[in-house]
């Protein structure tokens, strides 16, 4: 069954690129890891895909999802990358978790990071996780949500 999966996955990702006239550099790879579907994928110009911070990517990794739901029903988890963003962007916003809990210690008081999706702030929150002297907290609304790096005392 999950090897069906991840053949669908590749054909309908594949065809919806090409129907929104993007052709990939490669077929799509996609690889099963506990139970979620990595989907990565290599455009020749990736900037329109991606969009303004993965806003189009992550329009697009919805579509993914709405096809593979209706296929496969709920049970399915999938992340769509296109070239490398995701991961690059989870090395950047580990860097700035810890820029930013260097920068609270140093100041001795809580700081608010910049609103963020909720992709990124589950990496910021996974990043501190391991400090003991330092705790997150998501806080606001919508898209105005954003982490609070708070010492511990």
């Amino acid at each position: 069954m999950k090897s069906k999966i991840a053949l669908d996955l590749k054909r309908d990702v594949q065809e919806l690129l090409e129907k929104t006239g993007y052709i990939s550099l490669q077929a799509p790879e996609v690889i099963e890891e506990d139970g979620r579907f990595f989907v990565d994928v290599f455009v020749d110009e990736p900037r329109q895909l991606i969009g303004e911070k993965g806003k189009n990517l992550n329009a697009l990794q919805h579509l993914v999802r709405l096809m593979v739901r209706k296929k496969h029903g709920d049970e399915v988890v999938m992340d769509l990358d296109i070239n490398g963003y995701k991961r690059k962007r989870a090395e950047l916003l580990k860097d700035m978790a810890h820029f930013t809990r260097t920068r609270a210690l140093r100041e001795d008081k809580d700081i608010e990071m910049e609103a963020m999706t909720a992709f990124d702030r589950r990496i910021v929150h996974s990043a501190l996780s391991e400090f003991s002297d330092v705790e997150t907290e998501s806080t606001g609304e919508g898209r105005e949500r954003r982490i609070v790096v708070k010492l511990k005392k």
